[in-house]
């Protein structure tokens, strides 16, 4: 068995002079920072960068790429020394055996180099990052499926009996819902609103509407606590009032025999959660088909991807719950560097992306709209605070705007700004009541005719 040493010396013969085997290497290869020193280290970027450019492997130019460090002193008679024995063994090597031990060396290392970095950070007394570190390594990124061969008819076509096979997520939202603009496995959907619109209450309605669609939930809170998100998902599974019985203000769409939408106003007598908790109790204890669904605080800007990946993999192991959906409230609360928060803003949404890709699970969140959103007549992917590259992550992108008068009629728009392989760029009306955890009561395609009605509405008002 070669050590792991000799194993590193054949895995740069390979990438740099493998006409078969450099790209499959370079492939493998995330981080040059794997290899054991800072020689091998710069042979190895310096050969990703020529494979990258060239699409072949550099072979005798690489002393010319490293012309410079050659003349370094000590530094430059080691690189040079290295050369030499990759120009001498390459064609000599057993390139079948290194390719199958690739993977394992390439793991050894990562370990090795993260076990080193967690002692670091255990040494300054944070515990939570070196476990972070530690399972970054050991968990390896699934690949998903084994790909698919286009040639074999079956394979090539099966997204058509997929199609047909689709389970049904819903948005909570149902003219979205009959758009196909909704919640899909391996997707990430977002609501973009300003400050105080609404975003945890479409997240609750979504979880509401995917559970009254036997999937499984888990709402993971990051600003409200878990007693105050269970008692909005009773609000909006029930109806109620959160603390005391009323008469509720109530906006219906009403449709005439030619489908055309006008609205109507009347008052709703609702009783309150303390009111109908011995109902509810009941309720709950014989709903049977009732599927698993958790809630889970964890504190503002705390949690990392890694720690939620971890929590998830717990859940898993100890709990046998793998969710159908995850619903975070909301992505923006959780770990960022402030000293980089556009940056790290558009890496963590892209790591939760990829969460989603790697359990198989939809996706859902929220955003926060920037200062211009507060006044915006219709909000959308320009006003995404601090990093737009948001837009360009997400699968479905959805945004909420409400004008003064609006509010006043429990009315809100939502427009699809982004939505892959379907179409966007339309707007929804529904109707809402908070005060009794509704976010969506009804919706309805916008039309110039019900803008005209708005616009009369609050003309009438002095709007």
């Amino acid at each position: 068995m070669l050590s792991q040493s000799a194993i590193e010396q054949n895995v740069l013969c390979l990438l740099v002079y493998s006409d078969e085997h450099a790209h499959h290497v370079a492939l493998k290869i995330t981080d040059s920072g794997l290899f054991s020193n800072p020689t091998n280290q710069l042979i190895v970027q310096t050969s990703l960068d020529y494979i990258t450019q060239y699409n072949a492997p550099p072979k005798g130019a690489l002393r010319y790429l490293l012309e410079s460090d050659l003349k370094r002193g000590e530094q430059g008679k080691l690189l040079n020394q290295t050369i030499d024995i990759i120009e001498l063994e390459h064609l000599s090597i057993d390139a079948g055996f290194i390719l199958e031990q690739l993977d394992n060396f390439l793991e050894h290392q990562r370990l090795t180099h993260s076990l080193r970095d967690a002692l670091e950070i255990l040494e300054q007394g944070d515990v939570e990052r070196a476990k972070e570190t530690i399972y970054r390594a050991s968990t390896a990124p699934s690949t998903g499926s084994p790909g698919i061969w286009m040639k074999d008819p079956v394979q090539a076509l099966s997204f058509l009996k997929k199609d047909e096979q689709t389970e049904f997520f819903s948005s909570g939202i149902s003219v979205l819902d009959q758009r196909k603009v909704r919640p899909d496995k391996k997707t990430l959907m977002i609501i973009v609103a300003s400050t105080g619109k609404g975003k945890s209450w479409w997240l609750v309605n979504a979880g509401k509407a995917a559970l009254q669609h036997h999937k499984k939930i888990l709402h993971i809170t990051l600003e409200l606590d878990e007693e105050k998100t269970a008692a909005r998902y009773m609000q909006s599974m029930f109806s109620l009032t959160r603390d005391a019985a009323a008469q509720i203000p109530i906006t219906r769409f009403m449709r005439d025999a030619n489908g055309a939408v006008s609205m109507q106003f009347e008052n709703l007598f609702r009783d309150s959660l303390i009111q109908k908790q011995v109902e509810m109790h009941e309720r709950l204890s014989g709903w049977f088909s009732c599927p698993r669904w958790m809630i889970k605080q964890f504190p503002t800007g705390m949690l990392s991807t890694e720690q939620l990946t971890m929590f998830m993999d717990g859940l898993e192991k100890k709990e046998r719950f793998r969710p159908d959906a995850l619903i975070l409230d909301y992505a923006d609360l959780m770990r960022i560097d402030a000293k980089n928060l556009r940056i790290d803003t558009g890496r963590l949404y892209r790591e939760i992306r990829g969460l989603g890709v790697m359990k198989d699970i939809a996706i859902l969140s929220a955003t926060q709209g920037n200062r211009e959103s507060e006044t915006a007549k219709v909000v959308g992917r320009t006003n995404l605070a601090e990093d737009w590259s948001k837009a360009g992550t997400v699968d479905t992108l959805i945004a909420y705007s409400q004008t003064e008068e609006e509010k006043r009629l429990n009315l809100a728009r939502i427009l699809v700004d982004k939505a892959r392989d379907v179409g966007d760029g339309f707007m929804c009306l529904i109707t809402q009541q908070y005060s009794i955890g509704q976010f969506a009561l009804d919706s309805v395609p916008m039309t110039a005719s019900l803008s005209n009605d708005l616009q009369t509405m609050a003309a009438s008002n002095g709007g």
